[in-house]
């Protein structure tokens, strides 16, 4: 099940802001709306029925654990079920997916199989980690902490640390330092940079050009939390080099 919009810009949001919602609902949606059988009712989604996230292919997943009961048609059948629909204990729309089902006088209808997805929208993007604690964070209730700082180091193509002279790694806050998630009008979920972050003058030639940069959760670079682009740079001795405000941080698109 891809996730909403509004569940990616809350995923790449957890950057900043905590969001965890309390339980869940998954409808039964028609050609023409939610579908209204006598006997129907959303089923309940509680944290716990949902499994540990991982990483299944190349894609983050949380997967439902149980199947869903939606109630015994007894009436009122007026159109089959063409997707699921899940939403938060606030009624935000978090995931649909398609999903086709006959429904028959007095047969129950439960659906099993479910889950969300959710990866990066290129090379760059979150990491596989930390998309897996975003997605136990929000349909899990896991612990997470947003991180007060976030520290970004420069590499090459060959995904090495850049060694030009005087190079050293570069944190900001992440309060003044990141705007909130935005949508940009193509389904993508976004975050821009409100500070510019700026390296040391280089004292000495690099080896190799700067092609991209890691964000990670702290200074020791245990724990990677996203790659950015960065336009190729040869770092020579008296250049400097900076993260503008306005630059794409992440981003999320369909999965």
């Amino acid at each position: 099940m891809p996730v909403s919009l509004f569940g990616k810009e809350k995923l790449i949001g957890l950057l900043k802001t905590d969001y965890s919602p309390t339980s869940f609902t998954a409808a039964l949606w028609g050609p023409s709306g939610e579908l209204a059988y006598t006997g129907y009712a959303r089923a309940a989604i509680a944290r716990t029925d949902f499994a540990a996230a991982s990483i299944v292919g190349n894609k983050a997943r949380v997967a439902i654990s149980s199947p869903l009961a939606f109630g015994t048609p007894t009436g009122n059948i007026t159109a089959n079920v063409v997707e699921v629909r899940i939403f938060d204990n606030s009624g935000n729309l978090l995931g649909t997916v398609a999903q086709a089902k006959t429904v028959t006088l007095n047969q129950p209808i439960s659906l099993s199989s479910l889950y969300f997805e959710a990866d990066q929208t290129s090379a760059t993007g979150p990491s596989d980690a930390e998309l897996v604690r975003w997605l136990d964070r929000i349909f899990r209730g896991q612990p997470y902490t947003v991180r007060p700082n976030l520290f970004v180091d420069l590499y090459t193509a060959a995904d090495a640390l850049t060694n030009y002279g005087g190079y050293a790694q570069q944190s900001f806050s992440v309060a003044t330092g990141l705007a909130d998630p935005v949508n940009d009008g193509n389904n993508l979920a976004r975050i821009l940079t409100t500070t510019a972050i700026n390296f040391p003058t280089a004292t000495s030639n690099g080896s190799a050009p700067i092609t991209n940069g890691k964000v990670w959760g702290e200074a020791g670079r245990t724990n990677l939390v996203l790659t950015f682009n960065v336009a190729s740079t040869v770092m020579e001795t008296g250049d400097t080099l900076s993260i503008p405000v306005g630059n794409v941080f992440t981003s999320m698109g369909e999965p």
